[in-house]
Formats: C-alpha cells, sequence, structure tokens
C-alpha cells in the first residue's frame, strides 16, 4: 500500500499547479471604492471592482471595457462584501463566454466577455517618450463641504498648462468621468496614447 502515496501526492500536486495557472480572468485591473465614493458615484452596489487599466489582447479589451467602467457582476451573479469578481470567476475556466454587469457614467450595461487566462496578462513597457504626461500634481487643499473634484498644481510646459489650466484649479471630470480623488486621475492619463486628445472640466 504504501507505494502508492508518492505517485498520487505527486499527481495531486501536478494538477494543482496546473490549476493554479489556469485561473479565469475577464483582464480588468481594478480595486474596490469605498462606500462613501460608491454612493458619491451612485454606485448601488459597493462592493464592485472599479476598473484603473484594461490588459491588452484580453476578454475586456476584445470586448470593448474601459477604465473607470464599475463591474458588479458576472451572469447575473453579484459581488458582495465577502464576495468579489475573482470569487465568482473561481467557478470558470480560460476559454469561457460569461456576461459581465457593469455601470459605465452612471448607465448600466451588460458585455459578453470571452475569459482569459491570468497567468497570461501582462502590461507592455512604455519609453519615457512613449509614457502620456498630462503636467499637474496635487495640490493640498481643503475643499468646501459638498465640493467634489481634485485641486491641482500645474507643472511648466506641460499639456495642462498649454490648455489654460491654472495652480488652484479643481478638476472635476476628465473625457466625462468623475475625479474625486488623486486615484481617479492615474487612469485618466495612464490609458491613452502620447498625442491622444484628452477633455477636463
Amino acid at each position: 500500500m504504501k507505494k502508492f502515496v508518492l505517485p498520487v501526492l505527486f499527481l495531486m500536486l501536478v494538477c494543482s499547479s496546473h490549476a493554479q495557472h489556469q485561473r479565469a480572468t475577464i483582464g480588468i485591473y481594478s480595486t474596490t471604492v469605498s462606500k462613501s465614493k460608491a454612493k458619491t458615484l451612485g454606485f448601488e452596489n459597493p462592493y464592485g471592482s472599479y476598473v484603473r487599466k484594461i490588459y491588452p489582447n484580453s476578454g475586456a479589451a476584445a470586448a470593448g471595457l474601459q477604465a473607470f467602467d464599475y463591474v458588479t457582476g458576472v451572469n447575473d451573479e453579484e459581488v458582495a462584501r465577502h464576495y468579489t469578481i475573482s470569487d465568482i470567476l473561481s467557478q470558470y475556466q480560460p476559454g469561457d463566454e460569461v456576461k459581465v454587469s457593469l455601470v459605465r457614467q452612471n448607465k448600466p450595461m451588460e458585455m459578453m466577455v470571452r475569459l482569459g487566462d491570468r497567468s497570461n496578462l501582462k502590461f507592455a513597457r512604455r519609453t519615457a517618450e512613449e509614457d502620456p504626461f498630462f503636467g499637474i500634481s496635487p495640490k493640498h487643499k481643503r475643499l468646501p463641504p459638498g465640493v467634489d473634484g481634485v485641486p491641482v498644481t500645474i507643472i511648466n510646459n506641460s499639456t495642462a498648462q498649454a490648455m489654460g489650466l491654472e495652480d488652484g484649479d479643481i478638476v472635476l471630470t476628465v473625457d466625462g468621468n468623475p475625479v474625486l480623488d488623486w486615484h481617479d486621475i492615474d487612469p485618466a492619463v495612464d490609458n491613452r496614447q502620447v498625442g491622444d486628445p484628452i477633455t477636463v472640466k
């Protein structure tokens, strides 16, 4: 009997390792938001995933998901406090097609996404010349109650200065997406190419 123990354990380890390399993913880099931010943005479910970046060559990229999309569920299963998108996707395999529920600029949407393998996700490295630069930094200034947005300092000889932004201006939206804190600035700039237009309110 003992001679069968080692091969069985080895087989179990191999299967476990293979399963780890086959974790299904939509292809998004996302974060959670606070309950207060979710309320301000009008998200009914405060436990969703706020998209920061889309991995290239992923199911999310092919389906048209974007930064600032707020993913709330998969195949009619909603995320909850202790039930994340990753928990839901653990039921699926790379190659499966799922329906992703999301909110984009206050509009509920659904998209069909072909799941990929998480181990294949990677962002291409950019050179300094390829990395978009807007030209703002945070200005530590307390806003009046009820005023949302991000106060900024403008960097000389930048796109922001050329647009006419000034020190102390409060950025409210970028390309129609609300900016409530500095974490909303990064995806607004990082998800574009040098030379792309940008609209700031």
